[in-house]
């Protein structure tokens, strides 16, 4: 019986059109990352250079194992086909890839068995920590930064220095009156107004971080309450601060 043709080489997986690559932050002893930006599902993979250089090559008309000869060719990098087959396996684990690298849809579901845990650890991470969105807080992000450009000033900035200091100076002038009142904190009177204060004041907080990242044109997807063990803090969604 005569053998039939050799199957062909497989070619790359093709890539999602809609992924943005950016150079990230230099790594200890200044060798280069950058950072794969996934807008759908808002993660942030870092690479490598030699990865990037895989990417800067990467097309769907070459074979796997010819992707290797042309980064020898090209940069001079010794990539092996070993290596091309893990980094195409992280691409499709990661669902960067428009189809999984088998080309079986089994891949998707595998995927998401392995990202599901155990009810014992779900009721530890959820327990230490989980979050409660509130707000979808772009539009209104949108609409507010351009009047809010004067608080990003010099100006601004020594004006609050200056209230600041002159705060301090009123205060060291009655000294024992601003002791007294941190008995009113004992009252549940104090504590309502205390709380009410901290909820203001961390609300505050938290919306600049949200027009702070907007003005530099970072993605704010969400704002709302984070549970720490328990605890209830204010939070602002900033990843795209990556």
């Amino acid at each position: 019986m005569q053998p039939g043709p050799a199957a062909p080489p497989p070619k790359l997986p093709d890539l999602r059109q809609e992924l943005r690559i950016e150079r990230g932050a230099a790594e200890p002893g200044g060798a280069v990352s950058w950072l794969i930006i996934d807008p759908v599902q808002h993660r942030y993979l870092q690479i490598d250079d030699t990865a990037y250089q895989l990417l800067s090559r990467w097309s769907v008309e070459i074979a796997a194992a010819d992707l290797s000869h042309i980064m020898e060719r090209d940069f001079g990098i010794v990539v092996s086909h070993d290596d091309i087959a893990q980094f195409v396996k992280f691409l499709a684990d990661h669902n960067l890839t428009i189809e999984p690298a088998d080309g079986r849809w089994q891949h998707f579901s595998e995927v998401s068995d392995r990202a599901r845990h155990g009810w014992f650890m779900w009721l530890v991470h959820n327990y230490l920590y989980f979050k409660i969105p509130l707000l979808r807080p772009e539009p209104m992000l949108r609409r507010i930064v351009p009047w809010l450009e004067p608080l990003y000033t010099r100006t601004f900035t020594i004006l609050i220095a200056a209230i600041g200091l002159a705060g301090l100076y009123f205060v060291s002038r009655q000294w024992s009156v601003f002791l007294s009142t941190f008995q009113n904190f004992f009252s549940w009177d104090g504590a309502l107004t205390y709380g009410a204060a901290l909820i203001l004041v961390k609300s505050a907080h938290e919306l600049g971080h949200a027009v702070t990242a907007a003005r530099y044109g970072c993605r704010v997807p969400s704002m709302g309450v984070c549970f720490l063990v328990m605890f209830p803090v204010l939070y602002t969604d900033v990843t795209d601060a990556w």
